[in-house]
């Protein structure tokens, strides 16, 4: 933080501004959500992720839409940050609204989540692999 007190830290005004958008959004954070939707976008997953874990407590009040897409994006932002069974977990939600109704992404998004699945599912196996195979080592360790 700077010595000036006008002057704020960028982790000041990013909470700043989360604040200010929380405050702007619907019930369900539909503004939370684009917005997040920008931040993945643009390759800043922390800031998405932290936008998205605050509006998960309005999932309820959320529609059927905005659930899928909230699921897609918190799974496709847990991935990219390393959060591989998170990831698996909100990938299997966003999959199962959509199998429940199939408009409820757009093609994009749809295309999207086939993509994240991919990429679920091959560092899930590569984790399994990696820890069989780290558990065969230890077991032939003298």
């Amino acid at each position: 933080m700077s010595s000036h007190p006008w002057i704020l830290g960028s982790k000041t005004k990013r909470w700043l501004a989360l604040a200010a958008l929380f405050s702007l959004t619907s019930a369900c954070g539909g503004g939370s959500l684009n917005h997040a939707e920008t931040m993945y976008a643009s390759g800043d997953y922390v800031g998405a992720a932290e936008v998205l874990e605050h509006t998960q407590s309005r999932l309820s009040s959320c529609s059927p839409q905005e659930r899928a897409q909230y699921a897609l994006y918190r799974g496709a932002t847990l991935l990219s940050l390393g959060d591989i069974v998170s990831a698996r977990h909100w990938t299997g939600v966003a999959s199962r609204l959509n199998r429940q109704d199939p408009q409820l992404l757009s093609d994009s998004e749809r295309s999207m989540l086939q993509q994240v699945e991919v990429r679920v599912e091959r560092a899930h196996q590569a984790r399994t692999a990696g820890s069989s195979l780290e558990g065969e080592r230890l077991a032939t360790v003298p």
